[in-house]
């Protein structure tokens, strides 16, 4: 899907400044390294920036600090969620403390996701256990 020009340049400023977590992630996405699957960091689709998206397997993932506990905030991801599924884009909505304190599950979690077939239900949130 296009994206207008102002949310691909937003895309490109969150390129250029993305959070600790985001780099610490990307470390481990980036050149096919997960499985092969390939990953675009703050890849603009519609009118959304998605933090990481691989089109293969069609699945966006967004990490999220804790500005996503706010209720405002969570029904925003909800409706944003629906509005991907409709696009037939799967979330995974992954903490930012479990990027940083367990890297090694996320990777896990993320090949877990990647080989399930689509749903239409919104994107799920994994919370440390």
């Amino acid at each position: 899907m296009d994206a207008p020009a102002k949310t691909r340049d937003r895309a490109h400023k969150f390129r250029r400044e993305m959070t600790f977590t985001e780099k610490k992630l990307w470390t481990r996405l980036r050149r096919n390294a997960l499985g092969g699957l390939h990953f675009r960091r703050q890849h603009p689709f519609g009118r959304f920036v998605l933090d990481f998206y691989c089109d293969a397997v069609r699945l966006a993932v967004e990490v999220d600090g804790g500005i996503h506990n706010l209720e405002t905030k969570q029904i925003d991801d909800a409706l944003r969620d629906m509005w991907l599924a409709e696009r037939h884009i799967r979330v995974l909505r992954i903490p930012s403390n479990l990027v940083v304190n367990d890297p090694a599950r996320v990777e896990v979690m993320i090949l877990a996701e990647a080989a399930k077939p689509f749903t239409r239900s919104p994107g799920r949130t994994l919370s440390p256990q």
